[in-house]
């Protein structure tokens, strides 16, 4: 069921000020009540769509999640395409600062980003193995490897203030990945 009009810009709203608020302070610092005061939002409509501002960080992980689940989505066997959708998902982080903020902000993020990644590329890795003679156990270790080395990429990045363009980042994590697959 599609949400609607006001329920999408409520939680624009709150993510936006939460994404305001980490620059300032780590999620574990920012309360329901301060969150709600500087969005101008009551707490009961926040209690209405999360439970805490926990769950409202999940959904921006999620917000994050989905961006590269529809990149993926243009992904084929077709190299271009590939690259255009790692290099979709890095300029995204690029375009949206606040978004690597919340990546440094919370320890917690890279672990969440990863565990809810885990099976978007595993398709697209697949098909890269799928003429190689290695057994599976050897094929999740390759793909765990890619993609953990992945999100370590792009966590550094982050941290480093994403001095390299969104390309550079993007064609090191291809050029490293496809090592793994030959």
């Amino acid at each position: 069921m599609k949400e609607n009009q006001r329920v999408i810009l409520t939680k624009k709203i709150l993510k936006d000020t939460l994404l305001k608020m980490l620059k300032k302070s780590d999620i574990d610092h920012i309360s329901v009540k301060a969150l709600c005061e500087e969005a101008q939002i009551n707490r009961s409509t926040f209690y209405r769509h999360y439970e805490s501002q926990y769950a409202l960080m999940d959904d921006l992980v999620n917000d994050y999640v989905r961006l590269i689940a529809e990149c993926n989505e243009t992904v084929s066997d077709n190299v271009s395409k590939t690259d255009g959708a790692v290099e979709g998902a890095i300029r995204y982080l690029y375009q949206h600062p606040e978004m690597g903020n919340l990546m440094v902000q919370s320890p917690d993020f890279i672990n969440k980003l990863f565990f809810k990644l885990k099976g978007i590329p595993e398709s697209n890795m697949q098909s890269a193995l799928k003429n190689k003679r290695i057994s599976e156990d050897t094929s999740d270790y390759i793909k765990s490897f890619a993609l953990s080395g992945s999100c370590a990429i792009i966590y550094k990045w982050v941290t480093s203030g994403m001095k390299d363009s969104p390309e550079v980042i993007s064609e090191l994590i291809l050029e490293l990945s496809r090592k793994c697959f030959r």
